[in-house]
């Protein structure tokens, strides 16, 4: 279970437990399940609980050492998912039955965080559905990751999964990049022509990330694409038809902004078929799988592990950047690393200092409201921000690559706490 005890087992493991625990077994004796049932994990392997998700591996290539507590004895274990009974049920027909994701589409999504494991529930059974599914949260909670989970457990898997950034892209090039144009549109058109972003994804998904930053006459555009489902090329006097799934993404408050009148309203309710809000890494229950995961995917050829001080202190810290900054901080570590246990040491100098105990999460906001962030963190984040301007002598660039976040992101959260540079005042 969670704490690491034993619930049950079969004949196989009861052989082998009494194997590697003669101390536990009871000479000229059966033992019953009663005498296991209840032990903790520490009683049989110089492990914890914790130390679990590092065994997991999907595709089974990999083992790990484990050590026997009472006869020292070296083991290799790996965790084997379960083979399905049946083929997965997302890939059968229209009224097969209940949709269910392949559990390898999003095997690196959660660790157990029962958030996180009731958004991939929901997904199953709307993933084939043709509901456009519009996702919410903190900048660096994984949006772009599930997106791209959610399409190869589609039935739409072999097509295109087109990803664009609407953040990213200049407002005189966001036009001609999505809906491309015809030859001789405008002075520097190429000869050719160009085939925008939004017919290169038809027959697969289009991923519409930052969609709060997308320009307010391109919105209207881009209602006509999802109503009337066609596209209008710069330049071409017929439509042509295409067939996409939508999946949008941003970071910002959407309800907010149609109240003062910078989203559309049609558009929202067009791309909200369905919002789902990924929490926070501060407020995630399967940190040390997220640990163990991103280490193994930055450093592949090496068998890496934290120490328990480290564990503790990338726990307690509060993840302005989430995801993305832990990737960034574990990259560092291991990069600088000298064996094979990371240590706080091994941390960037803003995770050295001791870090204050998280403010209480709050659950987050409903989808009606459309607010991501918790009130709460917001202190501690603005603290952290600040602190973290200062010491690079405020500058918002070095800033953003520490946080793995934009530029834009960086000024965002300036104003939202109130943050001025000296140099401003």
């Amino acid at each position: 279970d969670h704490a690491g005890a034993i619930i049950g087992f079969n004949r196989s493991m009861q052989l082998l437990l009494e194997q590697i625990s003669p101390s536990l077994k009871q000479p000229g004796k059966l033992q019953d399940a009663s005498h296991w049932i209840g032990r903790k994990i520490e009683d049989f392997f110089q492990c914890q609980v914790d130390d679990l998700p590092r065994l997991m591996n999907v595709d089974n290539k990999s083992q790990r050492a484990l050590l026997t507590q009472h006869t020292r004895q070296l083991l290799f274990a790996s965790v084997i998912a379960p083979k399905p009974r049946s083929e997965p049920v997302s890939r059968r027909p229209r009224g097969a039955g209940q949709n269910a994701l392949p559990s390898t589409c999003f095997a690196g999504l959660s660790g157990g965080d029962a958030q996180m494991q009731r958004h991939i529930e929901r997904a199953g059974r709307l993933i084939d559905a043709r509901i456009n599914i519009l996702l919410t949260g903190e900048t660096g909670t994984g949006k772009e990751y599930f997106a791209k989970a959610l399409h190869k457990a589609s039935l739409r898997a072999k097509k295109p999964f087109v990803a664009v950034n609407c953040a990213a892209l200049p407002e005189s090039l966001i036009e001609s990049e999505l809906f491309g144009y015809e030859a001789g549109a405008f002075t520097g058109a190429l000869n050719k022509g160009k085939t925008g972003l939004i017919l290169t994804a038809d027959g697969g998904t289009l991923f519409l990330d930052e969609i709060g930053d997308m320009p307010m006459a391109l919105q209207a555009r881009l209602l006509r694409v999802l109503a009337q489902r066609e596209v209008l090329p710069i330049g071409a006097s017929r439509p042509q038809p295409v067939d996409l799934y939508i999946i949008s993404a941003t970071h910002r408050d959407l309800g907010a902004m149609i109240a003062q009148g910078e989203f559309r309203e049609d558009l929202y309710y067009r791309l909200n078929g369905f919002m789902l809000t990924l929490p926070s890494l501060r407020q995630r229950q399967d940190k040390h799988f997220l640990i163990d995961k991103i280490l193994r995917e930055e450093s592949p050829d090496r068998l890496l592990s934290v120490s328990p001080e480290l564990k503790q202190r990338l726990s307690a810290y509060h993840w302005p950047g989430n995801i993305r900054e832990l990737r960034n901080v574990l990259r560092f570590a291991a990069a600088v690393c000298n064996g094979d246990v990371l240590e706080v040491a091994d941390l960037p100098d803003h995770l050295q200092a001791p870090v204050p105990k998280p403010v209480a999460e709050t659950a987050p906001a409903s989808a009606s409201t459309g607010t991501i962030a918790a009130a709460d963190d917001q202190p501690v984040a603005g603290q952290h921000l600040q602190t973290l301007l200062q010491g690079r002598q405020w500058n918002v660039s070095a800033v953003a690559r520490e946080l793995g976040v934009s530029r834009v992101t960086i000024y965002r959260q300036m104003a939202k706490y109130g943050i001025v540079s000296p140099n401003k005042r």
